[in-house]
């Protein structure tokens, strides 16, 4: 299958592992980030590193399977989502945070599609028109 088909294919499954990967992003104040992958045959591989790594997965040489690269998911340090100071209260400022990732990671569901769209885009581009 080529890389936009595979896509098209797992469409589901690639947005949820982007969503589920941008709030551990968030959880960890930005200091990670993942590279996501999927196999031709639908297995979703992530390399996390630290934020602003570039290093990337490379298939097995033994694997036959192709390794498609589909995006790298950063995210920012939740305390810059706000223009308030972070609460005193450690309580207060666990709350706080938490709702403030979980209102990133609503807004983050409706990137993940228009991401995934750009990469199957671009995809098809190069499938029919060559790098």
């Amino acid at each position: 299958m080529k890389k936009s088909e595979v896509i098209k294919t797992y469409r589901p499954e690639i947005e949820s592992t982007m969503i589920n990967r941008f709030r551990n992003v968030m959880d960890c104040d930005n200091r990670i980030q993942y590279k996501v992958y999927i196999y031709d045959d639908g297995e979703i591989e992530c390399l996390e590193g630290p934020s602003g790594d570039n290093s990337w997965l490379k298939a097995n040489d033994a694997d036959d399977r192709e390794l498609h690269y589909v995006t790298t998911v950063t995210g920012i340090n939740p305390w810059d989502c706000v223009d308030a100071p972070q609460p005193e209260d450690e309580s207060e400022r666990d709350a706080v945070r938490k709702e403030i990732i979980n209102s990133e990671v609503a807004s983050y569901k409706g990137y993940a599609s228009d991401v995934i769209d750009e990469v199957i885009n671009e995809a098809e581009m190069i499938e029919k028109y060559g790098s």
